[in-house]
């Protein structure tokens, strides 16, 4: 009931993303130039921190929280060690796009907030489904803002409809 959900399926998202945050590790430890290499592996373990965080969140103000947290140092992974101007550019343009993405979703979580008055995500289920039965307005609201939310979540892991910008 608090903001961190403690399921098996959290242990076995936790697990894959320490797994698989130790082999990117291992392979930028080897190919990362001497003078980075430090800021390099700390900002691939603060975002596997982040990740590892997203895997346990029930409630959507710590969901964000930690989306940022991952977003942010996945920036910084794009920039770091980038000499030439296009990458500069497109770093910058994944950047932007990071800002679109975290305010779709973020505007669809507050859509979500008013529809059910709390910001836990059962607790979200539960309130909507309660409005239905009641025929409230504001449960009209509910998806506009699942399609706010998937939007910037789509924006966010370069998902199909989202994925011009990838490249």
């Amino acid at each position: 009931s608090g903001p961190l959900a403690v399921d098996y399926l959290g242990h076995l998202m936790r697990l894959f993303v320490v797994v698989v945050g130790f082999v990117f590790a291992l392979v930028a430890s080897s190919s990362a130039r001497r003078e980075l290499a430090s800021e390099l592996l700390a900002t691939l373990m603060l975002l596997v921190a982040g990740l590892m965080l997203v895997a346990r969140a029930n409630d959507l103000v710590f969901l964000f929280v930690w989306l940022e947290l991952v977003s942010i140092h996945t920036d910084v992974l794009l920039y770091v060690g980038r000499n030439d101007r296009a990458t500069s550019e497109a770093a910058i343009k994944y950047f932007f796009l990071s800002i679109l993405s975290s305010g779709l979703l973020l505007y669809g979580m507050t859509m979500l907030y008013g529809v059910s008055g709390t910001t836990t995500i059962a607790g979200a289920e539960d309130s909507i489904q309660t409005a239905l039965l009641v025929t409230s307005s504001l449960v009209q609201l509910a998806p506009v803002a699942l399609i706010l939310m998937l939007a910037g979540l789509g924006f966010k892991i370069t998902a199909v409809p989202f994925h011009f910008y990838a490249p």
